[in-house]
């Protein structure tokens, strides 16, 4: 069951809010509302993000099953993807420690750190030798993989659209990955 607060944004608040304009929720301390055309825009943290997608042909495993597609296998699944001359594979090293890290291995500041730090994933990324990946499979495993370690640590938020002269008919739209990106499409103004 969803439960939502609703915060009350006075002058004391922002200065450039109307007073007294009721949102639905609170907005997210690390970006700042937007009001134009008599609309309020603002983030909030999405605290309950849906599965994260991979985009389309992408395979990413690893041996930790706390995370994304746990796979028992590992040599198994590398014979049949490295097989498979429309994917190149890379191996993803993965830091713990408080947050997790995903990077191509070796490439991580923390390559060195031998308690936090260890090549424990795989990913697979569709190359153009169908005609249908990418280009530059590493530059693509590596934003791949900086969005992916976003949604794992909690950065995903959801856009809410408030207007001011009736608040109760507000629109929201989550699962925006990355505090920069989601401020992006606030300020284009739309979802």
């Amino acid at each position: 069951m969803e439960t939502t607060t609703r915060t009350t944004i006075t002058a004391t608040d922002a200065t450039e809010f109307p007073e007294g304009v009721e949102l639905p929720w609170e907005p997210d301390p690390c970006s700042s509302p937007i009001v134009e055309d008599g609309t309020i825009r603002y983030l909030v943290h999405d605290a309950y993000s849906s599965e994260y997608d991979f985009p389309e042909g992408v395979e990413f495993v690893q041996s930790n099953s706390s995370h994304m597609r746990y796979e028992r296998d590992i040599e198994g699944w590398l014979e049949e993807v490295e097989g498979n001359p429309n994917l190149d594979v890379f191996s993803v090293g993965v830091y713990q420690h408080g947050g997790v890290s995903y990077t191509l291995a070796g490439e991580s500041l923390h390559s060195g750190d031998q308690w936090d730090y260890c090549v424990g994933a795989c990913i697979a990324v569709p190359n153009m030798n169908d005609g249908k990946g990418f280009t530059d499979t590493k530059e693509a495993a590596r934003a791949i993989l900086e969005e992916y370690t976003s949604w794992c640590n909690g950065d995903v938020y959801i856009i809410v659209s408030v207007p001011i002269a009736n608040p109760d008919t507000y629109e929201s739209v989550g699962g925006y990955i990355g505090l920069q990106y989601a401020e992006e499409v606030m300020k284009a103004g739309g979802f």
